[in-house]
C-alpha cells in the first residue's frame, strides 16, 4: 500500500488488493470512546479478517466525526454489501454511513480523501512528479535558447511567494516573543519545524551569530533530490525563494540567499547562506 507520513505517523491513502478479493470499507464514525473496537468486533464475529484499519480523520473541526478506512481480506462484492448493510443497521449510534469498495488485484485510492496540513487543504506531488516535473522543463529549456535566466527568476519568486505564506499564514504570533534576539529564535526554530513537517527534507537546522547573516543547512532537501533523480545540474531555486521569502518577511527586510553546498545524494547536507539587506516597504 502506497503511505503518506506525518511526523513518523503512517497514514496509507493507496491500497493494493493482490492475489485474494479484499473490500475497503469507508465509514463516517461519530467520535468517541470504544468506536473502533466495536466496529471491529462486529466484522470479526461474522468471520472475517481485517487486514488494515486506517483513521485518516477520526476527528473532525467539530469534534464530533471522522472518517474510518477497515480493509477487509477474503471479502468480495456480497460481502462488502453485508458488512456495509450490519454496521448501519446494528452500530447506528456510532455509524453514520458506510460505503465500501471491493477488488481484486488491483489498486484502490478511496474517493473524497483530504490532506489537511495544520488548517489547510493540502496538495501531495511525490518525488516522482517532482522529477519528472524538473526534466520536462529543463528539456525545454535546452532546446530554448535564452530562456534559463527567465525560468530560473520565475521559480525563485514562486519560492518566494511561498515562505512568505508560511510566515504570514501560521507565524506571525511569534512578534510576542519578547525581545528581537527572541524573536529571532523562534521564528527559526518555526523554519526548521514546518520545513519538515512538509516534506520537503528530513532534518533543518537554521541559525544566526549576527542577526544578519543565517546559515541553513537542509539533509534530504527535497529539490536538490528531485534534481539529482532528473539528473540535472540546476541549482535549487525554489529553495533559495522559500528561504528569501519567509526570511524576508520575519526581519522585515531584503533577503538574499545562496547555495553555498550542494548535496546530490540522500542523506547529505545541503548548504545555503543568507544575508538581510536593508529594510524595504511593500
Amino acid at each position: 500500500m502506497d503511505k503518506d507520513t506525518l511526523g513518523g505517523i503512517y497514514i496509507p491513502t493507496g491500497f493494493l488488493l493482490r492475489d485474494k478479493p479484499f473490500t475497503l470499507l469507508d465509514l463516517v464514525v461519530r467520535n468517541g470512546k470504544g468506536v473502533v473496537a466495536r466496529i471491529s468486533e462486529l466484522i470479526l464475529s461474522r468471520g472475517y479478517s481485517i487486514a488494515n484499519i486506517t483513521t485518516p480523520g477520526i476527528v473532525t473541526r467539530g469534534m464530533d466525526k471522522g472518517r474510518l478506512f477497515i480493509l477487509v481480506e477474503d471479502c468480495d462484492e456480497a460481502c462488502g454489501r453485508e458488512l456495509a448493510e450490519a454496521l448501519t443497521r446494528d452500530l447506528g449510534d456510532i455509524v453514520l454511513s458506510a460505503e465500501y469498495i471491493s477488488a481484486f488485484n488491483t489498486y484502490i485510492f478511496p474517493r473524497n480523501i483530504e490532506l489537511y496540513f495544520i488548517d489547510a487543504r493540502a496538495h501531495v506531488f511525490t518525488h516522482g512528479l517532482l522529477r519528472e516535473g524538473f526534466r520536462e522543463m529543463y528539456k525545454y529549456l535546452s532546446s530554448t535558447p535564452g530562456l534559463e535566466s527567465h525560468v530560473q527568476s520565475a521559480l525563485r519568486n514562486m519560492g518566494k511567494g511561498i515562505g512568505r505564506h508560511l510566515f504570514e499564514r501560521w507565524n506571525m504570533r511569534i512578534e510576542d516573543a519578547g525581545g528581537f534576539e527572541e524573536y529571532v529564535k523562534q521564528g527559526l526554530r518555526f523554519f526548521e519545524t514546518i520545513y519538515n513537517a512538509m516534506g520537503l527534507a528530513s532534518r533543518v537546522k537554521a541559525y544566526t551569530e549576527d542577526y544578519i547573516n543565517y546559515v541553513i543547512e537542509v539533509i534530504d532537501n527535497w529539490e536538490c533530490l528531485a534534481l539529482s533523480e532528473a539528473s540535472l545540474s540546476a541549482g535549487p531555486q525554489i529553495t533559495l525563494g522559500i528561504i528569501e521569502g519567509y526570511l524576508g518577511r520575519m526581519l522585515g527586510k531584503r533577503v538574499v540567499a545562496a547555495e553555498e553546498k550542494h548535496a546530490r545524494s540522500p542523506g547529505e547536507v545541503c548548504v545555503y547562506t543568507a544575508k538581510s539587506l536593508e529594510s524595504f516597504i511593500e
